[in-house]
């Protein structure tokens, strides 16, 4: 069993912490923010926050890899292999904003209009808040292997 007063204890108990004050917000705050956006406008975010969730999955679990090849490099000190795994990441990456890009606009003109909204106007914001959702993804996977090589500079052993 872990002590409560450990390093690990308190991780842990604060993450969990955590997980219960969001789970406790959304409680709260999901009825409000359905109320205030309507029926119509609630499902549309409802949809494009599950496009945001599966454009993620364009990753792929490169991020990790990245962190972990460039943790590994700098061990053996070898910052060649380090600049490999970053312009290799970079080019990778370049692409996948691409698609998220392209997926996005894709779903604006054709997914969207498809769906029984209640005003166009309602069409219109979503369109454009796809294509806002689509920019963001590109530009964040665009700058993934910087952060991600970031991540792999960290020293976790003190």
């Amino acid at each position: 069993m872990v002590a409560p007063n450990s390093r690990f204890g308190k991780n842990v108990l604060a993450l969990w912490s955590a997980f219960a004050i969001r789970l406790a917000l959304a409680f709260v705050f999901v009825p409000v923010i359905a109320e205030s956006l309507g029926a119509s406008r609630y499902g549309i975010w409802g949809i494009l926050f599950q496009i945001i969730n599966y454009l993620a999955l364009l990753d792929f679990g490169f991020e990790k890899a990245i962190i972990n090849f460039v943790a590994g490099f700098l061990g053996r000190n070898d910052r060649d292999g380090v600049s490999r795994v970053i312009v290799t990441a970079t080019r990778l990456y370049l692409w996948f904003g691409l698609a998220a890009l392209f997926i996005s606009i894709v779903c604006a003109i054709v997914l969207l209009p498809r769906l029984s909204l209640d005003a166009a106007q309602d069409l219109g914001e979503a369109q454009w808040s796809l294509a806002i959702i689509g920019i963001f993804a590109c530009m964040r996977f665009w700058f993934t292997p910087v952060t991600a090589a970031l991540g792999g500079f960290q020293r976790y052993d003190s």
